[in-house]
């Protein structure tokens, strides 16, 4: 029998011990399963909290619903019957330029329709076709690859917008390899964005058929909220101890598998999924790899403060129909997006009270996250106030800080993954897990520790 350590209790580290204990039943080889993690529960960055009758997250607020292994997972975790589906609303998005909201595009043909774009700068987006691929196979920016494609005002107002709110990057920054390999293989493959996105849309439709249309681009939660896919599947981890509280301070590779040093005692397992942030892992991967540990060291993350905002419905002229909004880049706003988060899921929020959230700061307004709560509050509520016509300060304010958020996936990113590969590779028994290399959704995280279950499942 296999002993596995798991270091890590977010939804990475907790998705794969409850995928194991599933696959243990018919695997006598899968021996003891620990989760190990320094804080004092399971969820990591995510975390619900109710505070004046407002539900809210510290984190992400929901998963895509598109992702049939995520609705899987709820299912099997039990959370049928408590399960949310966002409102239709959440199909409108709006993104800030000019200090005004305009509609998102959701495709080629609004895209030419909306403000957000000069004629000019509509026309050469229609051009996108007959611009020739690129020829080499050398990395490139996300800004570098949209100004190439679909033009330069294009790749600000839109693509650099859209970065912002994922990663809380830098478009001039971050790889278009590493972190939307899809549209970097749309032009390798079809020679255009366009004539890819409608040759993969045919595709969709024959695959994909059994999806409700209404629901694509919708997002699911359950009625307590994120947190309750983490502490749901939590519990119905079979046979497998969580060890909170509890700091790993160095791993060494021994003949049979490897010693977990900790602030405690020192464990011993044949197999090793770490499912933490990068940066922990980085100081106590070093023995077992020191170049890998370097690379993780180095990979930067963009800081976010969370400010989330319960008022009275009246007091708000805007009518919140929608998802909520983005803000361009040259807006120069230390404000990222604002979720209509009463509007996304039902009960968020007390009868004739809203609730919305404000992510701020990210990687190009790092140098601000040292600023005080009340100033930063008080900053976001200057820049959002004339945009939604707020008629009064918030009645209820929470506030949640995260210093090294989001990881950026920089160019050369794909370093760190090709180190992880060689080493899992080299060693058998070892796998990075988390959002440092497949992806930083919670879907993606979630896939990736599957499929780091099967393949221990396969050795054990």
């Amino acid at each position: 029998m296999s002993d596995i350590a798991i270091i890590g209790a977010g939804i990475s580290g907790v998705s794969l011990a409850y995928r194991l204990s599933e696959l243990k039943r018919d695997n006598p080889s899968i021996g003891k399963i620990t989760v190990i993690d320094k804080a004092s529960g399971a969820g990591g960055c995510i975390q619900t909290v109710i505070d004046n009758g407002f539900h809210i997250e510290s984190g992400p607020n929901g998963v895509l619903y598109s992702k049939k292994h995520v609705r899987e997972l709820y299912t099997r975790a039990g959370l049928e019957k408590c399960l949310q589906i966002s409102s239709a609303l959440t199909a409108k998005k709006y993104i800030q330029l000019g200090g005004r909201l305009h509609a998102s595009p959701s495709g080629p043909i609004s895209a030419f329709t909306s403000k957000l774009l000069s004629f000019s700068g509509k026309i050469r987006i229609l051009k996108e076709p007959f611009i020739p691929p690129k020829t080499d196979s050398g990395d490139e920016s996300i800004a570098a690859f949209a100004t190439r494609r679909i033009g330069e005002e294009a790749a600000n107002r839109l693509v650099a917008t859209i970065v912002g709110g994922i990663y809380a990057g830098d478009s001039s920054k971050i790889s278009i390899k590493s972190a939307f390999p899809r549209l970097a293989s749309l032009e390798h493959s079809y020679g255009s964005l366009l004539k890819g996105a409608i040759s993969k849309a045919k595709e969709t439709k024959k695959s994909d058929g059994k999806l409700d249309r209404s629901h694509r681009g919708m997002l699911i939660s359950s009625d307590t909220g994120m947190r309750g896919l983490v502490t749901a599947l939590a519990k119905k981890c079979a046979e497998v101890e969580f060890r909170y509280n509890t700091s790993v301070k160095e791993i060494e590779k021994t003949d049979n598998g490897y010693k977990i040093h900790t602030d405690k005692d020192t464990l011993k397992f044949d197999w090793l999924a770490v499912c933490c942030n990068a940066y922990d892992a980085a100081g106590f991967l070093k023995p077992l790899d020191e170049t890998l540990a370097k690379m993780l060291a180095d990979v930067t993350h963009a800081p976010i403060f969370i400010c989330s905002m319960g008022f009275n419905s009246d007091d708000i002229t805007h009518p919140l129909d929608g998802f909520g909004y983005l803000v361009a880049p040259e807006e120069k706003s230390i404000v990222l997006g604002t979720l209509f988060s009463s509007s996304i899921f039902s009960g968020r929020a007390p009868e004739g009270r809203s609730l919305i959230t404000a992510i701020a700061l990210g990687d190009r307004n790092r140098e601000l996250f040292a600023l005080g709560d009340e100033e930063l509050e008080k900053m976001i509520f200057g820049q959002i106030k004339n945009t939604l016509g707020l008629k009064t300060a918030p009645e209820s304010v929470t506030v949640f800080h995260h210093e090294r958020a989001i990881p950026q996936y920089y160019i050369g990113h794909s370093a760190v993954v090709a180190k992880a590969d060689e080493i899992t590779e080299r060693l058998r028994t070892f796998y990075l897990g988390g959002n440092t290399c497949h992806g930083i959704s919670v879907a993606d995280c979630i896939q990736t520790s599957l499929n780091i279950a099967d393949k221990i499942a396969g050795g054990a």
